[in-house]
């Protein structure tokens, strides 16, 4: 059949289904979501019939495909159902002469590789919009000449950014980081090469013995999967707080009590910022706190809660390698508190952090951890530290390798906390 027909008969069962809900609306009621697959399925019969179609199997792929339109996510419904997308991407493509948007591309992440996505059906620029604006209107955000970028999250946990033409002058754009059920664990990443058998066995002492971690990553590449991993050497009976701007976090202990921060709606009132979060968490005594991203005042909060009796935590940082994430970290303190001084601030990061994890995600779509870093202390007005492990080589061909560096204070808090530790891990070279 031709993509012609197919868009026309598509067009047709949408407009019939709007003027039909649009006269429910008008009288007061609103769209019945239990009742509009039934509402379709009659629309669309009716529609194909009169485009001499009576192949059920087509007309059901249009009834799925028109309800996407309604209350999914429209042509984009079959990457959101694809498990083996991780993450949408509609991309703006520019403008005609006449000043007519062009529609836009859609693309998506598959096995760490970005793809085109050329049976995915974009009718044109302004059916974007329009989804963006539906997307909007559930999550009680906006999305217009006011509010130009918006972030959202969907129902099933899937973080959405799109931002109005205002701002992207080549048309609309959007993105959807979707929310995987299935957390990779610690040994899957093992088995998957993230890191080596001697990095596994440090990680999961150092989690026990109640290290305080960092993990430090660029967009993407993969900096909560490993703290949601490195999280779970957590014990089962320990109370642990979570704080999240958008829910993640997939904790398995008893005691998980989950907190995620509050934008400001569409009328710029109800924000709770992580901060406030993290400023609340220190009152209700957890043994471990659990941040999923510290970007603002609350990394203040949190090197306070690491030497205050809450050991053992562990959050991420967007930075692209371990020396960048140090100097992220000084620089959000200096923000937050300006009558610090850069000794003082070091002073405290060198106290708070016991280990950096930085993880990375290499051409190809590998993602892995790029070095281990133990902190040491404070010494000579910087941080002290040293390199416990890095990746060597190429990104297809290269190794984990150990640099032989014994860090004596994490050395100390393992054996006092009774948790395993064998020297070996960290002899030069290669398991």
């Amino acid at each position: 059949m031709a993509d012609e027909t197919v868009l026309r008969i598509k067009e047709r069962i949408r407009q019939e289904m709007r003027d039909l809900l649009g006269v429910t609306m008008a009288d007061g009621g609103s769209i019945d979501r239990q009742a509009l697959p039934t509402q379709i399925d009659g629309v669309a019969h009716e529609v194909c019939a009169d485009f001499g179609i009576s192949d059920e199997n087509w007309i059901g792929y249009i009834i799925k495909s028109t309800i996407d339109d309604f209350i999914g996510l429209g042509p984009l419904q079959p990457l959101q159902d694809d498990p083996k997308v991780a993450e949408i991407f509609i991309d703006p493509v520019g403008v005609e002469p006449n000043g007519t948007f062009i529609t836009p591309v859609a693309r998506a992440e598959v096995d760490g590789q970005i793809v085109d996505c050329p049976g995915i059906d974009l009718v044109s620029h302004d059916e974007v919009g329009r989804l963006i604006g539906r997307i909007a209107e559930e999550a009680n955000r906006r999305c217009d000449d006011s509010f130009p970028e918006m972030d959202a999250t969907l129902a099933d946990g899937s973080r959405v950014h799109a931002a109005h033409p205002k701002v992207s002058p080549n048309g609309w754009s959007l993105n959807i980081r979707k929310f995987s059920k299935d957390k990779l664990t610690a040994e899957d990443l093992l088995e998957r090469g993230a890191m080596s058998e001697p990095m596994y066995m440090f990680l999961k002492s150092a989690v026990q013995a109640r290290a305080n971690f960092i993990i430090s990553g660029g967009t993407g590449s993969g900096k909560t999967t490993m703290l949601n991993a490195l999280s779970a050497f957590i014990g089962y009976n320990e109370r642990v707080v979570t704080i999240e701007d958008t829910r993640e976090l997939q904790l398995k202990q008893r005691i998980v009590i989950p907190r995620v921060a509050c934008p400001p709606n569409s009328e710029g009132k109800g924000e709770f910022t992580m901060h406030e979060l993290l400023v609340g968490a220190l009152r209700e005594r957890p043994d471990r706190i659990v941040v999923g991203e510290c970007r603002d005042d609350e990394t203040y909060e949190m090197l306070q809660a690491m030497q205050t009796g809450h050991d053992g935590s562990l959050t991420t940082i967007h930075a692209n390698d371990c020396a960048g994430a140090f100097t992220r970290i000084e620089n959000m303190i200096l923000k937050s508190q300006g009558n610090m001084t850069m000794e003082a601030i070091r002073r405290q990061i060198g106290a708070a952090i016991d280990v950096v994890v930085q993880v990375k995600r290499w051409r190809g779509g590998y993602r892995r951890i790029e070095s281990i870093t133990a902190v040491e202390g404070f010494s000579d007005g910087n941080v002290t530290r040293n390199e416990l492990f890095h990746w060597e080589g190429s990104p297809e061909n290269g190794r984990h390798v150990a640099t032989g560096y014994q860090p004596a204070r994490l050395k100390e808090k393992i054996l006092d906390e009774g948790a395993e530790y064998d020297p070996r891990w960290f002899e030069g070279g290669v398991w």
